[in-house]
């Protein structure tokens, strides 16, 4: 393996398990990211992301065009 100086990414980081020597009928729970908890975390927050962004967009109904500018803008210069 190479060299880093990582903590994350040193060899004793890798040689710990992450499950306990406990049949699965005891309920332990890990703090392994998963494919679910990650596309459920992004669900929620594009969620309150959206909600808000409406929110701010039907509050001001006149600054429609310059909205549509910024948004045209911020798409561009992404």
């Amino acid at each position: 393996m190479y060299r880093s100086g990582n903590p994350a990414l040193n060899d004793s980081t890798f040689e710990k398990s992450a499950y306990k020597d406990a049949p699965w009928w005891e309920g332990y729970e890990s703090n392994m990211m998963t494919i679910e908890g990650v596309s459920e975390k992004t669900g929620i927050l594009l969620l309150i992301t959206t909600t808000t962004a409406l929110a701010t967009a039907f509050s001001m109904p006149g600054s429609a065009p310059l909205m549509l500018l910024g948004a045209l803008g911020g798409f561009i210069v992404a």
